[in-house]
């Protein structure tokens, strides 16, 4: 019953990005008239990629600024225990691509993710094929998520907060989180506080792990 409950939910919540498609084009177009690099690489946000899937792909989606630098010490630890792979970051703004051009230059692959509709989602993971993926913080996609349970793909949630104001939003759509946080491989969280709110949302396997700006190890 509640796994119907929340195919229904996703449904209504893939149609709703459909009805709020026009206004995130237009807010695109809004941003770029400050920072043209909004216009830049659009076909990415729709899952067209050119650049090439080369080797064994480690997938870590870092938001923006914060996230991606976040993930720096995250990075050189994956890069010591799997030196045969190519670590692919996927972003939302362009603040958070020149970020990670800073930090990383060419030795990582830099994208923005796919929006959350089920042929982008697709796209973006027939295209990169990621052996798994690690989310900075809490950004979660529910398509994205369901996706990649299905496809066996191990999706883990890192460095994970939850604010006050974000756990009464993800509230009012008790199915659908329970079902996104559900299909994550592992959750980590920074603080007790974090996994207390995820606890009244009914998601109890969240680890705490600490900040991995203080506690990579």
């Amino acid at each position: 019953r509640r796994a119907e409950t929340a195919a229904v939910t996703r449904r209504l919540y893939t149609l709703l990005l459909w009805l709020l498609l026009p206004w995130a084009l237009l807010h695109l177009l809004w941003r770029s008239r400050r920072q043209k690099e909004y216009l830049q690489h659009c076909g990415e946000r729709f899952g067209r990629y050119r650049t090439p899937a080369k080797g064994p792909v480690i997938w870590i989606h870092a938001v923006s600024v914060g996230e991606t630098r976040a993930a720096e010490p995250l990075i050189a630890a994956l890069r010591e225990q799997y030196p045969g792979h190519r670590i692919l970051i996927s972003q939302m703004t362009p603040t958070g691509r020149q970020t990670g051009i800073d930090l990383f230059g060419e030795t990582v692959t830099l994208v923005y993710l796919a929006y959350d509709f089920p042929f982008a989602v697709h796209r973006f993971l027939d295209h990169w094929r990621p052996e798994f993926g690690l989310i900075m913080e809490t950004e979660l996609w529910p398509n994205l998520v369901a996706a990649c349970r299905r496809r066996g793909v191990p999706l883990l949630l890192v460095n994970g907060r939850l604010s006050e104001r974000s756990a009464r939003r993800y509230a009012r759509l008790a199915a659908l989180t329970r079902e996104a946080f559900g299909n994550l491989a592992g959750i980590g969280v920074q603080a007790p506080n974090h996994a207390q709110r995820l606890a009244a949302l009914g998601i109890d396997h969240a680890a705490l792990l600490g900040n991995l700006k203080f506690e990579i190890t």
